[in-house]
């Protein structure tokens, strides 16, 4: 039977999730969204053949592959839902919300396998480990040819919640779980920082800030309650709990000492992604807006730099994730695995216990 994927999702993932499937000339037979509306216009646009708001789409027997695009706190049912039918399922970060549903998704993974039940592959899309910089890092640090790494850090800033913005589903603890910077970017920065690093978090302090607890929303906006001072909002005035940006100190498995800025409120930020490992004998940086350029450095020697002309942007990694996820090899260094994904969602989750206790140091669940 050849593949056939379903998207759950009409948002912006799942825009990203159709292309690079149409890269790879994978058939699309359907999209699911809660909102009938919003799957019939995706539908047209990329040209899918059914559409719908019933998750059991999913479950034909005809469909090989699911893409999970929905908000985070739907993953862990569907997940269950879909590993229990037997389906492939890649799913949007974070893997799911609360220890509860890792456990749960580990516990019905482990169990199917236990007795010889049909167990498809759960992946995470954290495309940026793709980038061909990332692989170089990598590979540095395992050679050893820098020695011991010492320093993982580095930051991750976007300007997509500066005020004004959309209020969406991000800013509902319901749908997005009860963080927004830290699940929605700084996933991303921890799965990268372990994979080049080749090392675990093993214990994280945290510190959190909202650039504006209260905002005024008006038509689906929101401002700076500051810049309407001089009204009268009554009930548009909104509170907002969940995090613009962290500070996140960590610990390494391997000893080394980590720390990153994360922030959704930094003006002319794009998507500016920064890592650098720091070594006994040298360091190793890149910058994901600089995708294709690789940074070494030696006390007292001019910096050099790799350039990999034919590397490929965030398109290109994201293609090359779903490319290694659709092989379906028995093994792969590469994918990040559910193990990877229940990983991250415990940093996480020990990165908010942290924040709630004044920065206290929490250890990562294992």
């Amino acid at each position: 039977m050849g593949k056939k994927a379903v998207i759950i999702g009409a948002g912006f993932a799942a825009k990203m999730h159709v292309k690079a499937l149409k890269t790879l000339g994978i058939p699309v037979k359907c999209v699911i969204s809660a909102h009938k509306e919003s799957a019939k216009k995706f539908a047209e646009e990329y040209d899918i053949p059914e559409y719908g708001t019933a998750v059991e789409a999913a479950l034909d027997e005809s469909v090989t592959h699911v893409h999970i695009c929905t908000p985070p706190a739907s993953h862990a049912e569907l997940i269950k839902k879909l590993i229990t039918a037997g389906k492939n399922v890649l799913c949007e970060k974070p893997l799911c919300v609360s220890e509860k549903e890792v456990s749960d998704i580990l516990k019905l993974i482990d169990e199917r396998k236990q007795t010889g039940q049909k167990t498809g592959r759960l992946a995470l899309n954290y495309n940026v480990r793709f980038f061909a910089a990332a692989g170089k890092m990598r590979e540095i640090v395992r050679k050893g040819s820098f020695g011991k790494v010492t320093l993982v850090h580095g930051n991750y800033m976007q300007e997509f919640h500066a005020l004004p913005s959309i209020y969406d589903w991000r800013y509902r603890p319901d749908m997005a779980g009860p963080m927004r910077a830290v699940t929605e970017i700084g996933s991303h920065w921890f799965d990268l920082a372990q994979f080049v690093s080749d090392s675990a978090i093993t214990g994280v302090s945290a510190t959190f800030k909202n650039g504006s607890e209260y905002r005024i929303l008006n038509d689906g906006i929101m401002s700076s309650e500051d810049a309407n001072m001089e009204e009268d909002f009554g009930d548009k005035k909104i509170h907002v709990d969940s995090e613009d940006a962290a500070a996140v100190t960590m610990r390494f498995d391997n000893g080394a000492m980590g720390n990153v800025m994360l922030s959704e409120i930094s003006h002319g930020r794009n998507n500016h992604l920064f890592i650098e490992v720091d070594m006994l004998d040298g360091s190793v940086w890149w910058n994901e807006e600089d995708p294709n350029h690789v940074y070494f450095g030696k006390k007292n020697k001019p910096v050099s730099v790799e350039i990999n002309a034919f590397g490929g942007g965030f398109n290109d990694s994201v293609a090359e994730l779903f490319r290694e996820f659709y092989e379906e090899k028995e093994k792969s260094e590469m994918l990040p695995s559910v193990k990877d994904g229940a990983r991250i969602v415990r940093v996480c989750n020990a990165v908010y216990e942290s924040a709630r206790q004044h920065s206290s140091w929490v250890n990562v669940k294992r």
